[in-house]
């Protein structure tokens, strides 16, 4: 379960903070939750219940302030509510270059701790926790909860690139083709004399690292033992020893799922999401934010599009709608359609090209791979200059599908 991760982390930010303040427990933890984090409520709440017990937290309180999402538009600086899922077009001048600015918050605000002043709720002070004549203290933290994960991720990322090593990210539900289609990949990389190797994340069996490593790259498998995702801090210690001195491209194939690994930042370079044609052209609508923190989205097995009876004009819209000006790239790994042309394009970004830059992203939340940790106990971020608030578009690599800003369609 997603939110059991979530709550985990919480516990830990959470306790680490009751320690630093010479507190052993724990009377209440306040978190924002934005409305596109992904993140129920509900779960969280029970989750957080089940990862509090036997620690400093057990029995504590959980609050969760929800915030509405919005976004702005960097041409006419009109500010919208995208809906859900999000369109991220400008309602006013038309533009796509437009950025989230709320809704995508997951961010501990602070920690009631016993003894100090009186509880919220202990009488006069009011509130809700607390008991009668019970002392507290509340401690302001503003710390993403991701925030030690995206510490780590920002690590790994500048160690990656002092090596020369381009890091791809790769996102799919099960059965989208990606194994298949990697395993084209690291064999065309090979061919070309390209230092690749691949990391292979499931939850059991190693039966897709003895299908990639038959590319003749270096191939290692991770078991996570039933996580639906992988963690930078888990990435880094399956590297440390294993890549191989003078690898220049890295493909990670995340586990199978388009809910929890959406929401973790590994560290690399470019995060590609792919679909198969046979899961519905509705699919990018259905896992906005996967679509939506997309650098690239891959379309697979489309030598089925015609049996499966794929739209893909509604599938384009789709696309569009998350994420406005994300390239999209039409692939089979039956009939070798793309995969030239996706190799072509991850190593253009290994040389230099800027990726396409999601909206969702948004410049203050957790710094879309640019983020830093100042050790103030919240996270800053800052957009370095790679989008230039003209709602224009950079023209795509050879064989990457463009999308039109008015019909959402394919440019042909």
């Amino acid at each position: 379960m997603h939110e059991l991760s979530i709550a985990l982390a919480v516990v830990e930010g959470a306790g680490e903070a009751a320690r630093r303040h010479g507190a052993d427990a724990v009377e209440s933890v306040r978190l924002r939750v934005g409305e596109l984090s992904g993140v129920v409520a509900d779960a969280l709440r029970f989750s957080f219940e089940v990862a509090a017990a036997g620690t400093s937290l057990a029995g504590a309180g959980l609050r969760i302030e929800e915030v509405a999402a919005r976004a702005r538009c960097r041409a006419c600086a009109e500010e919208f509510a995208p809906g859900a899922p999000p369109l991220l077009w400008c309602p006013e001048c038309g533009e796509s270059g437009t950025e989230l600015v709320a809704g995508r918050e997951l961010e501990i605000v602070g920690v009631t701790l016993p003894e100090g002043r009186p509880c919220p709720g202990s009488g006069a002070a009011g509130g809700a926790t607390g008991g009668e004549g019970v002392m507290c203290r509340i401690v302001d933290l503003r710390q993403a909860v991701p925030a030690k994960n995206d510490g780590l991720a920002a690590a790994l990322r500048e160690e990656l690139a002092g090596r020369g090593v381009t890091a791809v990210n790769l996102l799919s539900s099960p059965g989208s083709g990606k194994t298949a289609l990697l395993e084209l990949l690291l064999a065309r990389a090979v061919e070309r004399g390209l230092p690749v190797a691949a990391l292979t994340a499931d939850l059991a069996t190693e039966n897709d690292a003895r299908r990639l490593a038959r590319s003749g790259a270096p191939v290692r498998q991770v078991l996570t033992g039933g996580l639906c995702h992988l963690e930078a801090d888990g990435l880094r210690g399956h590297l440390e020893g294993w890549l191989p001195d003078g690898t220049r491209l890295l493909f990670v194939e995340n586990v199978g799922n388009l809910v929890c690994p959406a929401a973790y930042d590994l560290g690399e370079t470019l995060r590609v999401v792919l679909m198969s044609v046979t899961e519905g052209e509705d699919k990018p609508a259905k896992y906005p934010m996967a679509f939506g923190l997309a650098n690239l989205v891959v379309l697979s097995k489309t030598d089925l599009a015609g049996a499966a009876g794929f739209d893909g004009d509604a599938f384009a819209e789709h696309v569009e709608r998350v994420n406005p000006g994300v390239e999209v790239l039409r692939t089979s790994a039956r009939t070798g359609e793309g995969v030239g042309e996706l190799l072509e394009r991850i190593t253009a970004v290994g040389a230099g090209r800027r990726p396409h830059r999601p909206p969702l992203a948004g410049p203050h939340l957790r710094g879309y791979r640019h983020g830093h940790d100042h050790g103030h106990g919240r996270e800053q971020a800052h957009d370095h200059g790679h989008d230039h608030g003209h709602g224009h578009r950079h023209e795509p690599a050879p064989g990457v599908l463009r999308l039109e800003p008015d019909t959402g369609l394919p440019v042909r």
